[in-house]
């Protein structure tokens, strides 16, 4: 009798460890490129000192302008209006800020959804326990060849591990809201020296 050969005595991965194998591929590709995304930001945005001064502004205009406000001064005062001006600007400022972060995010998020569909082309990724309706069928069976609509693609996949892990990481690091980048983008030199001359004007006024 002829002795098997070791390539006719492997078997092949069973299709659950297929799945957890692209599984975890899919997250780990999340998480990089969330961090990747958030670099990125940090040292084209959120680190620079111009960035960190328009916050330092921005911080202590809405504070000035509380401020104006508890004194009985309305939106009428000139010293109110003027701050509101000044607020305005800042605010325009910070929305181009974050349409810089958001660019980066789709860009980096665009070419890593590239490669993952490409290496997962036409290949189930996860079994889901149920059928879904009409519309997220159409996302998590996206590419994929038959008609069992409990395969997921790793399109869905993707999408939804990009969500919750650029959530995660955005809570951490305090990117998640404007105020929180604003308040840790007024901590700079050059900001507080800005805000000493601020508040100098205000106790002139």
């Amino acid at each position: 009798q002829q002795p098997k050969s070791s390539r006719s005595s492997a078997r092949a991965p069973s299709a659950p460890a297929m799945e957890l194998h692209a599984l975890l591929l899919i997250v780990i590709t999340s998480v990089c490129t969330g961090l990747l995304v958030e670099l990125v930001n940090w040292a084209w945005v959120y680190r620079t000192a111009a960035f960190k001064a328009v916050a330092a502004e921005m911080l202590l205009l809405r504070s000035k302008a509380d401020a104006l406000e508890a004194a009985g001064k309305g939106k009428e005062d000139k010293a109110h209006k003027r701050v509101t001006d000044q607020l305005a600007r800042a605010s325009v400022k910070i929305f181009f800020d974050r349409m810089k972060t958001t660019a980066v995010q789709l860009g980096v998020m665009a070419i890593t959804w590239r490669l993952v569909a490409n290496h997962f082309a036409g290949v189930p990724v996860a079994s889901l326990p149920f059928v879904p309706f009409a519309l997220f069928s159409r996302m998590t069976h996206a590419g994929l060849p038959g008609n069992d609509l409990t395969e997921c693609s790793s399109t869905a996949i993707y999408v939804l591990c990009g969500i919750i892990v650029r959530s995660i990481i955005s809570r951490c690091i305090n990117t998640s809201s404007t105020q929180a980048l604003l308040a840790a983008g007024a901590t700079n030199p050059i900001a507080d020296k800005w805000k000493e001359a601020m508040l100098l004007e205000a106790k002139q006024e």
